[in-house]
């Protein structure tokens, strides 16, 4: 074989495989299907029993800025909806572990709690949406106080709660 026929070869070669993945890019993006690691950020604060609309950010497949509710269902298994620009996501989850820590002098308590989540489906672009992975919440509670300045406990409801909820994992849509 001569070395100009093995350079041709090689050419003719290396184009095929190019032209075979632009075609599977191109075929892929024509269905609106992108698959990835993802990261979703939710960031809630209730303030004297009154919640503040739960922020959302979402990067990879699914990605934007939003809202979130948690719509409990009343058999007890809720789904979590994002609200994002391109459309709807819902989300499940499954809780593994809770762990509280309370500071009675601050009169504030500190939960995480950790678990799986998987996305079920959703609306607009994410009507295909699919994926798991695992989450952490960390709630501070800031207590109800006594007239007198002592803590309430469980007597009285929380002056307020911050919500931090992070999920990676990997996500389709």
């Amino acid at each position: 074989m001569s070395p100009k026929l093995s350079r041709a070869t090689t050419v003719v070669a290396t184009l095929a495989l190019a032209a075979i993945a632009l075609l599977a890019t191109l075929t892929g993006a024509a269905h609106g299907t992108s698959r990835g690691a993802e990261r979703i950020t939710l960031r809630g604060v209730t303030v004297h029993g009154v919640d503040k609309p739960i922020r959302v950010t979402a990067t990879g497949p699914i990605n934007g800025h939003g809202t979130a509710k948690d719509d409990d269902n009343p058999n007890g298994k809720g789904v979590l909806i994002l609200y994002l620009q391109n459309g709807e996501v819902s989300i499940t989850n499954k809780t593994t572990s809770l762990e509280a820590k309370l500071n009675a002098r601050r009169c504030t308590a500190t939960i995480t709690e950790r678990g799986t989540f998987e996305i079920v489906g959703g609306t607009g672009q994410y009507k295909r949406a699919t994926g798991n992975g695992t989450y952490t919440n960390r709630r501070k509670l800031i207590g109800a106080r006594t007239p007198n300045g002592s803590c309430a406990g469980r007597s009285a409801p929380p002056q307020a709660a911050y919500d931090n909820v992070v999920l990676t994992g990997e996500a389709a849509r």
